[in-house]
C-alpha cells in the first residue's frame, strides 16, 4: 500500500512539474509574440514620381526612393501604389535587420505592390 502511494505521489509531483514548464513556456511565447519588432520597409522609385501606401499601422505619401521603419509585433505587411501613370518600376522590400523577407515591384499603370513578413 505505501508502494502504491509512493507511485501515485510521484506521479501527480511529475504531473504538476509538467504543467508548471508548459506555463512557463507559453508564457515566454505570449511575451514574444506582442513585443513591438522594428522592420524597414525600403521603397524604390525614380526621383520626382509619387506613391502612397500603408506601412503597418500609418500610411505615407512619398516620392522617389524614402526607408520607413514601421513598428509591429509577429507580423508585418506593406503596400504602396503608384501615384504617376507610366511604367517606371516601384519596388518595396521589407527587411528585418540585415535579412530581406520580401520584395515585390511593380511596372503597371498605377500598380501596386504588396510585401509582408513574420518573425515566426
Amino acid at each position: 500500500m505505501k508502494l502504491v502511494i509512493k507511485i501515485a505521489a510521484g506521479m501527480i509531483f511529475g504531473v504538476v512539474a509538467l504543467v508548471v514548464a508548459i506555463g512557463a513556456m507559453a508564457g515566454h511565447a505570449v511575451d514574444h509574440a506582442t513585443k513591438k519588432q522594428t522592420w524597414v520597409v525600403k521603397v524604390q522609385a525614380p526621383t520626382g514620381y509619387h506613391w502612397s501606401g500603408a506601412f503597418g499601422n500609418r500610411t505615407v505619401d512619398g516620392a522617389g526612393s524614402k526607408e520607413v521603419a514601421v513598428q509591429d509585433v509577429l507580423i508585418t505587411a506593406a503596400d504602396a501604389q503608384k501615384q504617376d501613370g507610366g511604367s517606371w518600376p516601384l519596388r518595396l522590400t521589407l527587411t528585418k535587420g540585415a535579412k530581406v523577407l520580401d520584395s515585390q515591384v511593380t511596372t503597371a499603370q498605377y500598380g501596386l505592390v504588396t510585401v509582408s513578413g513574420s518573425n515566426l
